[in-house]
């Protein structure tokens, strides 16, 4: 079942485990009797048992941030959505993102869904907040797991928020996603101010911005850990599914998203992790990785070159040991490694990286293209400024 991964819980009244791999952990019998979670196939990830949909406060925290107007008796009950600054922002928020939508993730879904097959479950390193092209590039997959550096920071709390610092929160996020819906990526140095203000405190927010954004209605949002089996763990059913806002999230989250047009649920893990051989050694991730890594569709775009690095080996092997499939541009895995286990597309035209990554040509990716005749992508696809390609390496 290598194509088609599993999401496997098991719920205790300490723990609640997750995993996106048929292998499950053994269980030990002299622990508290579990009662396993419903094996999902095509159905979605279950929220389990308790009742997360009454509780709306999330979407109405993701409706204010992304500038959407909630139901007429929400704004009726809510002052936020009155104030005449919020309707400002909406009004110029809406017109970006649908210039945004339209010009740029509408084409990547279009060409997506004609050239690119992948798993239900997609691995997205050194991805920062970005959520719009792992949504508008695998919007089926069930569950998607995003890892870069910045911090989650914590969920924004406007009913009670000053109207001054709401509106404050509001211009901080739009002057940290300019430059993405700009140039399609973050700017991980610029990042690192812009997320770490008194206002915005980490990608939190963004990343319900984006939810929202793409017409989904949030579900759920809570803290998860990595266990000692290797897998994630929310620490009690009772901070999962408490219908409050003010979690305490250290490095990583689930949200729980649903797609109002079939009611499918999607479950998002963003987590704040050092990837680099010392950051996976120190904090002894390999096994983590490894779980979610096996068999699924791993992502990279935008990822720095981090990859072609000698200081990246060790998440570089485990993608290339254990991933199913590769989508990357050029600044993911070096053309050059993939070996006879793999087969190998390349789509759109490379022509060499831009001036700051200058160091990092890949003849053989350029010479593959040349042959191919390839036309170009339609969609800016990573660092480039005028030609993108995007290499599709799939397990023999």
């Amino acid at each position: 079942m290598k194509g088609l991964k599993k999401l496997v819980g098991l719920f205790t009244i300490l723990s609640v485990l997750f995993s996106w791999s048929c292998k499950t952990p053994k269980k030990d019998e002299s622990k508290t009797e579990t009662k396993q979670l419903e094996i999902v196939e095509n159905e979605g990830p279950s929220i389990m048992p308790y009742d997360t949909f009454s509780y709306t406060e999330f979407d109405h925290i993701a409706s204010y941030l992304s500038g959407i107007k909630p139901a007429d008796s929400i704004v009726a009950a809510r002052p936020e959505f009155q104030n005449y600054a919020w309707k400002e922002f909406s009004i110029r928020f809406t017109k970006q993102w649908v210039n945004y939508e339209t010009n740029e993730l509408k084409m990547i879904n279009q060409w997506t869904n004609e050239h690119i097959k992948y798993n239900d479950s997609i691995f997205y390193p050194f991805s920062g907040p970005d959520f719009n092209y792992l949504n508008s590039f695998f919007p089926n997959a069930k569950f998607n797991m995003m890892i870069a550096l910045e911090s989650l920071g914590s969920v924004p709390n406007i009913q009670n928020m000053p109207n001054t610092r709401r509106i404050n929160l509001l211009n901080e996020m739009e002057k940290s996603l300019y430059f993405n819906l700009e140039c399609s990526f973050f700017r991980t140095f610029s990042m690192e101010d812009e997320l770490n203000t008194d206002v915005l405190d980490g990608t939190l927010p963004l990343i319900l911005l984006f939810i929202k954004s793409h017409g989904y209605e949030m579900v759920n949002i809570y803290p998860v850990s990595i266990n000692e089996e290797g897998y994630l763990s929310a620490d009690t059913s009772d901070i999962m599914y408490a219908h409050t806002t003010q979690k305490y999230f250290d490095n990583a989250a689930s949200f729980i998203y649903r797609n109002p047009t079939d009611s499918s649920l999607h479950e998002l893990i963003y987590m704040s992790l050092d990837l680099s051989n010392d950051g996976i050694e120190e904090n002894e991730l390999s096994t983590f990785l490894a779980h979610y890594i096996d068999g699924n569709t791993v992502f990279l775009k935008a990822a720095s070159y981090l990859c072609h690095k000698e200081s990246f080996t060790t998440i570089r092997d485990l993608m290339l040991d254990n991933a199913d499939q590769i989508i990357s541009d050029p600044s993911g895995i070096y053309f050059d490694d993939y070996d006879d286990n793999w087969e190998i597309a390349v789509h759109g035209q490379y022509i060499g990286p831009i001036k700051l990554f200058e160091t990092r040509m890949q003849e053989n990716l350029k010479t593959y293209c040349e042959e191919a005749g390839n036309s170009n992508l339609p969609f800016r696809f990573g660092y480039h400024y005028t030609h993108w390609s995007l290499i599709d390496a799939k397990r023999k």
